[in-house]
């Protein structure tokens, strides 16, 4: 069973796969709404969905939170890896 992505197709993607993972907000923001968009323009999908009966709310949920500061975890020895940006 394969389960992630092969060490080769890591060092190929490296940058794209950092521009995803460490994206901004807004930047994530963009990314979702460009693929609802592609998905709910694509004919296979739609029929798809008309097949299951089934729609998608692509407008984002907003909910109010609060950001904890990131800490440190102890790894032994007395050794610590701070988790801050």
């Amino acid at each position: 069973m394969l389960t992630g992505i092969s060490d080769d197709l890591k060092i190929k993607n490296a940058k794209e796969c950092k521009d995803i993972l460490f994206a901004n907000a807004e930047e994530k923001f963009k990314r979702i709404n460009t693929f609802f968009d592609t998905l709910m323009n694509h004919e296979k999908c739609k029929a798809l969905m008309a097949e299951w009966k089934m729609t998608l709310n692509t407008n984002p949920l907003e909910i109010e939170s609060a950001q904890l500061q990131a800490g440190r975890i102890l790894i032994g020895n007395k050794q610590t890896i701070e988790l801050s940006k």
